[in-house]
């Protein structure tokens, strides 16, 4: 099993930290403007196809989009 250094964990870990600041954001902004979601993964998606010789950028930023497109908002008032 290979061991994985302390630092790519807190990478990691901040990594998914941004993830859901962003998620959450973006509900907040598409409760009053739902274009916006629908802008977000249009505009994921391009970049992931202008970026397909990079390593791993396309597959981030479609997981990233599938991610965001699974989610169901949902306003508590």
């Amino acid at each position: 099993m290979p061991l994985v250094d302390k630092n790519q964990i807190e990478l990691y870990r901040k990594i998914e930290a941004l993830e859901a600041a962003l998620t959450v954001t973006l509900a907040a902004v598409s409760t009053a403007l739902p274009s916006v979601k629908t802008d977000v993964l249009k505009n994921l998606r391009v970049w992931a196809e202008k970026n397909k010789g990079n390593d791993g950028a396309p597959k981030a930023f479609n997981d990233l989009a599938d991610k965001i497109e699974s989610i169901k908002f949902n306003i508590n008032g």
